[in-house]
């Protein structure tokens, strides 16, 4: 089943990004004219996406008036608890989902065959995974035959061989989301800050999700002044903005 939803994930509050980040979310910085979000819901839309579900916390007002600009095509779900907890619980507050969909991260800009890589794959639940991008802030993939089995910032503990580096773009089945709440209501009883990357890989123990890996794929995640400034000077172009 092709996926027509995606969901993304956009409540953090861009600590790293010192006053840029309290004046706006993440995902409304500009780079090369357009916004980061805006950018991604152009891709999303030219894979053939038709619904978003995009997930506030921080300065949601902001997305409340990108809603209201761009129409019915955009639903907003608010984490009330954005500022004491994790992307794990951002994911829950989207509720059970019944079919497939593309969860993305708001903070990303790539390019735009990413989404269409994963809807045009043959498996249900897929992870995108890039080749060295050297930014700093890196998750790595460890793999085993093409499959998920690990992500960590840290390469020296990587539990499975190095696959490539997480984009934050990931194709999602029912089941899978299922797991992932199962997972959830685990993980976020013992403590609230817990990432849901953490629970794609303890859901991966027992599902399958296969690491799609595109070496000489274009992106960057801007989490940071560091990974601003690389975006507007570096990747922007290669992208022709």
């Amino acid at each position: 089943m092709t996926p027509k939803l995606a969901v993304i994930l956009a409540a953090g509050r861009g600590v790293r990004l010192g006053p840029l980040g309290r004046e706006m979310p993440k995902g409304l910085l500009t780079v090369g004219g357009h916004t980061l979000i805006e950018r991604s819901l152009s891709a999303l839309r030219e894979a053939g996406i038709e619904r978003v579900t995009i997930v506030t916390g921080h300065l949601a007002d902001q997305y409340q008036a990108l809603a209201a600009r761009l129409g019915p095509w955009l639903t907003l779900v608010h984490n009330a608890e954005y500022a004491t907890s994790g992307s794990l619980v951002s994911l829950t507050a989207a509720g059970a989902i019944d079919e497939p969909y593309l969860l993305v991260e708001s903070d990303l800009l790539y390019e735009r065959r990413a989404p269409r890589l994963l809807i045009d794959s043959p498996d249900e639940d897929v992870l995108l995974a890039s080749g060295p991008t050297r930014s700093g802030d890196e998750v790595y993939v460890g793999a085993e035959r093409g499959r998920l089995v690990d992500l960590t910032k840290q390469l020296d503990r990587l539990a499975a061989p190095l696959a490539g580096e997480l984009v934050g773009l990931t194709r999602i089945s029912p089941s899978l989301h299922a797991g992932i709440l199962t997972q959830a209501s685990e993980l976020l009883a013992e403590t609230r800050h817990v990432e849901y990357e953490t629970a794609l890989v303890a859901t991966a123990r027992r599902h399958r999700i296969s690491v799609l890996v595109v070496d000489d794929l274009v992106w960057t995640e801007v989490d940071d002044a560091t990974h601003l400034s690389r975006a507007m000077a570096s990747i922007a172009p290669q992208l022709g903005a």
